[in-house]
């Protein structure tokens, strides 16, 4: 499904129905990024959290040819 602006409902309620039950922060950002880079038509995608002890961002979900997690 591509997202567009009359669709975001739509793509709200995929990513939704695809992290369903799941815990694991980690899984759900995974799914964020999945379903963004696939309506996005990326080939790349990363999710940052700050870590607030630091002010540093991390890398928390990668997708694509990303060789590391990046700090």
């Amino acid at each position: 499904m591509e997202c567009t602006r009359l669709n975001n409902n739509e793509c709200l309620i995929e990513i939704y129905d695809q992290m369903l039950g799941d815990t694991d922060i980690s899984s759900v950002l995974r799914v964020v990024a999945d379903v963004a880079c696939a309506n996005l038509k990326a080939e790349r995608a990363t999710v940052y959290l700050v870590d607030e002890s630091t002010n540093e961002l991390q890398s928390a979900a990668v997708i694509g040819n990303v060789p590391c997690y990046i700090r």
